[in-house]
């Protein structure tokens, strides 16, 4: 005798949502559960005014996916909404989730009714879980995201030979929920065949196909194409294979050209594959994307990412001004001194040279805490030998440090101990 155990653990979910309703949903569905232990007499009774085939209610059936028989059923559901629900959420949102999940479970109580024959004792039991909700997102899976993965986890037992293996696999969407349907299918005809059972078969197979209907009617179907190319680039990304994930990547903007992620991720193969050109022509249309949108956490990011990768930002000495501006008044000061830090390098003898290197050692020095690289900038900028309306400035600071070092410990880098001293306000150019 054999036994096939053949169970999903995960999807490629990469949300662009929080799953805020996919949370909610499962905390009803614990705190129904604990009804069982804080109010026994309540839950007994919510079980009995549940859906029966043979009192078929809307009311019933929808209290009837809130209730479970015991741990097992309650965690097992849990897990399939957290993996399936939670991928339909952060795509979808989370009325479409609700309008498969709700919809599909309804409607698979009423397929339980219609299977269940009208001779049988199941058809005065009540029918509770939400395994019905469950299937439907399954099916929905199907029709939404059929070019994702779904990792499975499988268990082969044959007690009589001695045979025992498992393993996970990754399985495409389409593969995994089909198999999960045909499971529902075999098991529920070996149940008829042997008088019944008590796991509602039917209930399964006819959310699934409800959850491929709800889909179809929400025209989910037409999200795939605008995806599958995206999807397959990041596979390659995860693998290091950068010339495949490009060409994917490229052929997913053009049909979505505003996914400001994918151009990334394409950005990141162009540099790696030694195109710095186009790098950095992708770079600056993200970096401009993202500070005229005012998303500066984005725009430091991706700062960040090119001076890594030895990008050039392509601005001039104003423009890096002004980006060195805006990061000091978002509280970004370690950015703004990384921008002050280029132009320095690029324009060494530019219009706003001087006002970068004041700038810097006012932020080493009162933000960053990093005394000793403060020092040297205020230094450097007095043996430049150019006169500018900074050098006092510059002359102050210097005697003010050395009249603050000899009387106690200064803090020499942005881990060591502080101590107080005076901070300098205002800051110049504010």
């Amino acid at each position: 005798m054999y036994f096939l155990f053949f169970f999903p653990v995960g999807t490629e979910s990469r949300p662009d949502h929080r799953p805020v309703g996919t949370v909610l949903l499962l905390c009803m569905l614990f705190g129904t559960f604990a009804l069982r232990f804080w109010r026994p007499d309540l839950s007994n009774g919510l079980v009995w005014a549940s859906f029966r085939p043979s009192d078929p209610r809307l009311a019933a059936a929808f209290l009837s996916l809130f209730l479970h028989a015991g741990w097992a059923h309650l965690l097992g559901n849990s897990l399939y909404i957290w993996i399936f629900g939670r991928q339909m959420e952060g795509r979808l949102g989370f009325l479409p989730l609700a309008a498969v999940f709700f919809g599909g479970g309804l409607l698979s109580c009423w397929g339980q009714a219609w299977l269940t024959p009208a001779d049988s004792p199941y058809r005065d039991i009540p029918l509770i879980g939400a395994s019905g909700g469950v299937a439907s997102l399954l099916g929905a899976t199907l029709v939404r995201f059929p070019h994702r993965r779904v990792r499975v986890l499988w268990a082969l037992f044959a007690f009589l030979g001695g045979i025992a293996k498992a393993g996970v696999v990754h399985l495409n969407a389409i593969v995994a929920c089909a198999t999960w349907f045909l499971f529902q299918i075999v098991q529920g005809l070996a149940a008829q065949e042997a008088g019944g059972a008590g796991v509602a078969y039917g209930a399964h197979a006819t959310g699934f196909l409800a959850g491929i209907a709800m889909a179809l009617l929400l025209q989910m179907h037409r999200g795939p194409s605008r995806e599958i190319h995206r999807d397959r680039g990041r596979r390659y990304f995860e693998r290091n294979d950068w010339y495949a994930a490009l060409g994917e990547l490229t052929s997913h903007l053009r049909l979505v050209p505003d996914d400001l992620e994918a151009r990334r991720m394409r950005a990141r193969c162009l540099v790696l594959l030694g195109e710095g050109g186009e790098a950095a022509g992708e770079y600056l249309r993200l970096f401009r994307a993202a500070r005229r949108s005012g998303d500066l956490i984005t725009a430091a990011s991706l700062y960040r990412e090119m001076r890594v990768y030895g990008v050039g930002s392509m601005l001039n000495e104003h423009a890096l001004l002004r980006l060195a501006f805006d990061f000091q008044k978002a509280g970004r000061p370690g950015d703004a001194a990384e921008v002050y830090a280029e132009i320095l390098a690029r324009f060494p003898a530019g219009e706003v040279t001087d006002l970068a290197a004041i700038r810097r050692a006012e932020i080493l020095w009162t933000e960053l805490g990093r005394y000793e690289d403060a020092r040297v900038c205020y230094r450097t900028l007095l043996e430049e030998g150019r006169k500018s309306e900074w050098t006092g400035l510059a002359e102050a600071r210097l005697r003010s440090m050395e009249a603050l070092a000899g009387t106690a410990p200064i803090r020499s880098g942005p881990r060591g101990t502080s101590i107080a001293r005076p901070r300098p306000s205002p800051h110049p150019g504010s």
